[in-house]
């Protein structure tokens, strides 16, 4: 019998006790695909704050958005934990033993071969330019995304131009630690009332950890400008994330429970204003330079605004969700991916042009060219690249599975 599918499902596989191929109709979640965009959007200008790439009297307010782009790594941490969470938690509660392994199929297939192209052109990069030419145990934790947990390793002096390749390692821990740590705590969840515990738990813990630090002297508040032991267990730590990852996935248990309750046109008011006021939140912090403000801001500060905008953007109609669930949003943050693990490597190429003649302000409109041009070369990259090795590598998997069955 074939399956007919809503615009707003997807066919997710899965392999089957018996080996045979299993699919289940999930809803997507169109408005959180285009967020991904925004989120490597803000980080690309993160990077291009690097080389100031903006022209004399550009707003000071502006540039310390720009500087503050950092932050759109916690954002897809959070993100993360929804969608893995939305996606999977029915399927591993209804047949673990079966689902567990078809998931790490599916997480490697749309992280690994993105990331070895960009560790390539890292590796590439690296050996015909004056950088530092790292060692070979260097060059394996790279190769095997373990690297973030290196604290002798400064993840911006060893293949520069694959900088945003640490935060993958971050998130192969988080894609582990689902099944099996955080699956089951999200089971003991039974209500709407402990996932709201559980999310403020999530929160707390993350304010905690920076709170921690300041407290015994491991830290203080001007650790946050610059590289420092903190610094390191505070965005680069995997472990560090979790909370994050955590908030994520109780906003989507809280968000499927709720489903059954029709939103009322004083709820969809009310969520709205919500989210406005969380974004408007978010971009009132990243316009401020306050010590405390950034050294809370690697792991926990903007956590409660992002898990409030991801949770209303899934559940309300507005304008904002309106326009990240169109068709050219969809599309873009399907390629988020292959921008964010690319743009650095553009940037990097063409930091030359970036750097110099800021007065007249050419290359802050060279910068938005490179933007530009990245959405195109990531589109083509989704589609010609990340997509035909994310379906190769299930093919094989789901091969194996059945001849290993028979």
């Amino acid at each position: 019998m074939t399956q007919t599918l809503n615009p707003s499902q997807t066919l997710v596989s899965s392999v089957s006790a018996t080996g045979t191929q299993v699919k289940t109709a999930i809803s997507s979640i169109d408005t959180l695909t285009g967020l991904r965009m925004i989120a490597a959007g803000v980080v690309y200008l993160a990077h291009l704050h690097v080389w100031r790439s903006y022209p004399d009297g550009f707003p000071i307010w502006l540039q310390t958005i720009m500087k503050h782009g950092y932050v759109g790594v916690l954002l897809f941490f959070t993100l993360s934990g929804f969608v893995i969470c939305y996606t999977y938690f029915d399927r591993l509660e209804t047949r673990f033993s079966s689902t567990w392994k078809s998931y790490f199929v599916a997480r490697f297939a749309r992280i690994y071969p993105m990331y070895f192209l960009a560790f390539a052109l890292g590796v590439a990069t690296a050996a015909v330019s004056n950088q530092k030419k790292p060692s070979l145990p260097v060059t394996l934790e790279w190769l095997t995304a373990t690297q973030t947990w290196d604290r002798k390793i400064q993840v911006f002096d060893t293949y520069l131009t694959d900088f945003p390749g640490w935060s993958v390692g971050v998130e192969i821990f988080l894609y582990i630690a689902f099944p099996f740590l955080v699956f089951p705590i999200l089971q003991r969840c039974k209500s709407i009332r402990s996932l709201v515990v559980l999310l403020g738990l999530a929160n707390l813990i993350a304010f905690a950890v920076p709170t921690l630090f300041l407290i015994t002297g491991f830290a203080s508040l001007s650790n946050g400008q610059s590289w420092s032991d903190p610094t390191y267990y505070l965005y680069y730590f995997p472990p560090t994330h979790l909370c994050a990852f955590v908030s994520g996935a109780a906003a989507a248990r809280l968000y499927v429970r709720l489903k059954m309750y029709p939103v009322s046109k004083r709820e969809n008011l009310l969520g709205s204003i919500a989210l406005f006021v969380a974004i408007g939140g978010c971009i009132f912090l990243m316009m401020q330079n306050w010590n405390i403000w950034v050294f809370y801001s690697f792991n926990a500060a903007l956590l409660p605004f992002f898990t409030v905008t991801i949770f209303c953007l899934a559940r309300y109609r507005n304008p904002i969700a309106w326009i990240l669930s169109r068709r050219w949003a969809v599309l873009l943050g399907e390629a988020s991916y292959s921008f964010y693990l690319l743009h650095f490597y553009v940037i990097y190429l063409n930091g030359d042009f970036l750097g110099k003649d800021s007065s007249s302000g050419k290359n802050f409109v060279y910068g938005l060219i490179i933007f530009c041009l990245l959405l195109l070369t990531s589109l083509g990259c989704y589609t010609y690249y990340e997509m035909p090795m994310r379906k190769l590598i299930r093919r094989i998997a789901l091969l194996r599975s059945s001849q290993e069955t028979a």
